[in-house]
């Protein structure tokens, strides 16, 4: 038997959804994507889900991964640097909590709990 984690998920370029995006005047983007078909691709008890994932792309057009299970909450300046950050409430399988991206996406902070 295969173990989850080596499951492949195929799927071609035109079957990627975006779901969300959200552009700066600095123009950086942040979009939330979907593999058309994937909504319901979890299956928790056998180790394995796949969540929307969001990424971050720079004002160079280079993408990257942020993370996935997550929802925007809000943008804003929070410590007053004249840069937003970005707040995301974590929604996973027994886990939910805050994850912040600051620094132009460089940094990090998570404050994430289980529910059991």
């Amino acid at each position: 038997m295969m173990s989850p984690s080596l499951i492949g998920f195929f799927y071609h370029d035109e079957d990627i959804q975006v779901v969300k995006a959200y552009a700066s005047n600095r123009r950086w983007v942040v979009a939330r994507l979907r593999v058309k078909g994937a909504v319901d691709c979890q299956d928790t008890e056998a180790g394995f889900e796949m969540d929307d994932p969001w990424f971050v792309i720079n004002p160079q057009k280079s993408a990257r991964y942020l993370d996935g299970g997550i929802w925007l909450v809000d943008a804003g300046d929070y410590d007053n640097d004249g840069r937003s950050e970005l707040l995301f409430s974590i929604n996973r399988y027994n886990r939910g909590g805050y994850e912040i991206f600051y620094d132009d996406f460089k940094q990090r902070a998570v404050f994430e709990f289980s529910y059991h």
